[in-house]
């Protein structure tokens, strides 16, 4: 008689392969990220770019605004419960949007892509919340002594950068600032499966990502937001989507900052905008 192993109840399963299950508690409960170094910039770009980067059913600008906003931002992620107490780095590009479904309207930041460095996390967040993620390298904070930046790269070949300079000391008015500026608007991706086959989808959607973070310092700063462009030869499975990236020019930045604190994921709660 072949035995089940622990906590691969077919209920349970969140990704594949079939046997590889997740309790439904860490779903509901959500994963938490327990010391987290995060660096984030938002700016103002072309509106023309900002809108090819959305699905149907989309518009620019998180509403009552209709202003293209870029965020630009990567994390130190340690103390991962999930990972058993391991980590791992992300660089993401989100633009302010608004979806306007059939039966609701909701306002926030749009997922474009998130670079990560650990394949179980790009594989969780692809198929169970449609957030569009690439698997990259992703550098630690790296810091001249005045400033500091986070790089992605795949294949030695940069992708994507973004340095902050001048931070100025944290207070708790910048705490609130932040939190509610990035972390505060509903985070809404793309859920697209193939159909066995091909072509087209057996499953496309728009999704929404419920989070909650808890930040402990937060430092102000002026950034540099930096795309590579690239090609065929040096990334050929990106370099479309790094192009299209590259044309966000940056018109005026709005805020950047340094944080500290620590995060918790909620794919149990994940849900189809309609």
């Amino acid at each position: 008689m072949t035995t089940r192993p622990s906590g691969t109840d077919p209920a349970e399963l969140y990704m594949m392969p079939a046997i590889f299950g997740a309790p439904r508690s860490s779903l509901e409960e959500g994963l938490l990220y327990r010391d987290v170094t995060f660096m984030a910039a938002t700016y103002l770009a072309p509106a023309d770019k900002v809108e090819c980067l959305l699905p149907e059913g989309f518009k620019v600008g998180a509403e009552p605004s209709s202003e293209p906003l870029v965020t630009v931002y990567c994390s130190r992620n340690r103390e991962v419960d999930w990972l058993g107490g391991a980590g791992y780095n992300i660089l993401g590009v989100d633009v302010a949007a608004t979806f306007c479904g059939r039966r609701e309207r909701v306002s926030g930041r749009y997922s474009v892509v998130l670079w990560e460095s650990v394949t179980e996390a790009i594989i969780g967040g692809r198929e169970l919340g449609g957030i569009p993620k690439f698997h990259a390298d992703i550098s630690d904070p790296l810091t001249d002594g005045q400033n500091v930046w986070m790089r992605a790269s795949k294949n030695g070949r940069p992708i994507a950068e973004l340095e902050l300079r001048n931070l100025l000391p944290p207070n708790a008015e910048q705490v609130r600032q932040a939190q509610d500026a990035v972390f505060g608007d509903s985070w809404m991706g793309w859920r697209y499966i193939a159909r066995i086959g091909g072509p087209g989808p057996e499953i496309s959607q728009a999704t929404v990502f419920p989070c909650s973070v808890e930040l402990r310092s937060v430092e102000a700063a002026q950034a540099t937001v930096r795309f590579f462009p690239s090609n065929f030869a040096d990334n050929p499975t990106q370099f479309r989507l790094i192009n299209l990236l590259c044309e966000l020019k940056p018109i005026e930045y709005r805020m950047a900052f340094r944080a500290t604190g620590s995060f918790r994921l909620l794919p149990g709660q994940v849900r189809v905008l309609t």
